[in-house]
């Protein structure tokens, strides 16, 4: 699945960096606390944050399954390298941050149970990664329980219906998912902080997937936007 999502990827290329969709009133916000809270050595996987600025102490380096995004980070200045999320080409206890620019929901392998599964598997490379005091960042969608669970339950047709165009299933988690797995894995003080930036109105129409064409009202995409963030114990 790594490489039909490298595939996707490698199409959506400029697109993607200029695609606003639902993502577009939060940018700022997230990227205004992790250009705080970042120094050392970032390491973002599956790209770079929106907004992400140079300087201020850090190092960005991105991790990425497409070579045709590496090559816009790298033009971002950041150092580049091919790899997947639940198996990185990174050092134990090398990195400061691990940033996951809205990933997690990608990795799924067409299923909604190893969807889940491959979200443990991000979050322990993130702490096998990271030095001690380190911090795991992962930005993210966000549904209700009870929208998850019919979302899990309708994965296969969802994976159908997306596979005719040409695009991998997506699962969006919920909060209680998230927070639970950062217990799992071994992260302290796991916390979500919900995006407050002006979400617009109920009417606005947003595209709900990158590379589906199809635009609806915001009403009928019941989703919020966060950043979740652990720590490895020292």
């Amino acid at each position: 699945m790594a490489d039909s999502n490298a595939e996707f990827w490698n199409k959506q290329g400029a697109a993607f960096t200029a695609h606003d969709g639902l993502r577009r009133s939060y940018h700022s916000e997230f990227a205004a606390i992790l250009n705080r809270e970042l120094a050392g050595d970032v390491l973002c996987v599956g790209g770079l944050y929106q907004n992400a600025e140079p300087g201020g102490g850090r190092q960005f380096s991105v991790v990425d399954v497409a070579e045709q995004m590496l090559q816009t980070w790298a033009s971002r200045g950041a150092r580049v390298q091919v790899g997947d999320a639940r198996s990185l080409p990174v050092a134990p206890a090398t990195v400061d941050h691990v940033v996951f620019p809205l990933v997690l929901h990608h990795i799924t392998d067409g299923r909604a149970g190893a969807s889940r599964q491959n979200v443990t598997a991000c979050l322990r490379e993130a702490h096998r990664v990271l030095r001690p005091g380190g911090t795991v960042w992962a930005i993210e969608i966000l549904v209700s329980d009870a929208v998850y669970w019919t979302e899990l339950a309708l994965a296969p047709l969802t994976r159908g219906a997306l596979a005719a165009r040409g695009i991998p299933l997506v699962i969006f988690h919920s909060r209680r998912f998230y927070l639970s797995q950062l217990d799992a894995t071994g992260f302290s003080e796991g916390a979500l902080s919900y995006s407050h930036a002006d979400q617009g109105r109920w009417y606005d129409m947003v595209q709900p997937v990158v590379g589906l064409g199809l635009r609806v009202p915001k009403v009928m995409v019941p989703v919020k936007y966060g950043l979740l963030r652990g720590v490895k114990p020292r």
